[in-house]
């Protein structure tokens, strides 16, 4: 399905708007901070969504003073609104949303499409388009999850520390360069640090946390945070990862010991590209079947870092 195919099927629910309109009223529900330009709207319907990525859109930052500045698609994706979306849908389409769905169905689909042509729900149906948009637009997200987990899909890190902080856990794996951030005292960093004093607070909960780092890591740093959490005996480091394992912002794997169902996940720090050249860091979701993988692989280092400690032990006491 192509983005005028899409588009056009939409139209059929919602007629009293013309093609160009209705696409910048999409975008609009989608995230209320974007205005989309009628060119915009007009170039990206003539290529089938083929310069979607390419075209500027205008983000509002005060209607009063009427102060725009330039983005691109991304900024979407940082604050997509799924309810939103689906009110206005439902809004506008109002009984036509039958019409819309039999539209749908002459559509050449394929697998991958997310369009639910058979359902007589009509929250499903709005459900599935809002699915289908996202496709449309390469959202960031996992096609299986639902629209009330979508928003999680791409998500601020101050997000992931509020939820890592709140929700309950029994595990948590942490790969990354090194945890300054966990054992530090600066004042800064408490202030402009999402992740903050949540390991501290976790352990206060019994939650227990395995720590992947640099094999080459200091030593003394590894003490360090051994006697800054009173040597807690649900906090481990392993120290046995190549540095070029790690990404630049690290991941953190959820309940690595239980399936999807039962609540593993696993984040990925990104960069984003902001206006102006800056950056913000996000985190996505890795797809289950490749956090199988990461787990066993994490689970051989970790191994092979507890043959080698044992090693280091006997020789101590052998000299």
């Amino acid at each position: 399905m192509t983005f005028g195919d899409f588009i056009r099927a939409v139209h059929t629910g919602i007629p009293s708007l013309n093609l160009y309109s209705l696409t910048a009223a999409l975008f609009h529900a989608a995230n209320s901070g974007i205005i989309i330009k009628p060119t915009t709207a007009k170039n990206w319907l003539k290529s089938n969504g083929k310069y979607l990525s390419y075209q500027k859109l205008f983000i509002n930052r005060d209607p009063d003073l009427r102060i725009d500045r330039e983005s691109d698609i991304v900024s979407i994706y940082k604050n997509f609104d799924d309810n939103t979306f689906l009110d206005y849908l439902k809004k506008q389409a109002g009984k036509l949303w039958k019409t819309m769905q039999s539209s749908f169905a002459l559509l050449d689909r394929d697998e991958s499409d997310e369009i639910k042509c058979d359902t007589n729900n009509e929250v499903d149906f709005y459900k599935s388009v809002l699915l289908q948009f996202k496709l449309i637009i390469k959202y960031p997200y996992n096609k299986n999850d639902e629209p009330s987990a979508l928003s999680s899909t791409f998500q601020l890190y101050k997000d992931l520390a509020i939820m890592e902080r709140r929700d309950p856990f029994d595990e948590i794996w942490v790969v990354g360069h090194d945890f300054s951030i966990d054992v530090s005292n600066n004042t800064s960093a408490k202030l402009t640090n999402p992740y903050y004093g949540v390991l501290k607070h976790n352990l206060k909960r019994k939650i227990k946390y395995k720590y992947f780092v640099p094999e080459a890591i200091n030593k003394n740093d590894i003490e360090d945070a051994y006697r800054h959490f009173e040597y807690d005996n649900n906090f481990t480091i392993y120290a046995c990862l190549p540095k070029t394992f790690i990404p630049d912002l690290g991941l953190t794997i959820y309940e690595p010991n239980k399936t999807k169902d039962e609540g593993r996940k696993c984040t990925v720090g990104v960069w984003v590209e902001g206006f102006g050249g800056t950056r913000t860091p996000y985190a996505i979701f890795m797809p289950d079947d490749e956090l199988t993988h990461l787990i066993s692989e994490l689970t051989r280092y970790m191994k092979l870092h507890s043959s080698r400690c044992e090693d280091d032990t006997d020789a101590q006491a052998n000299p």
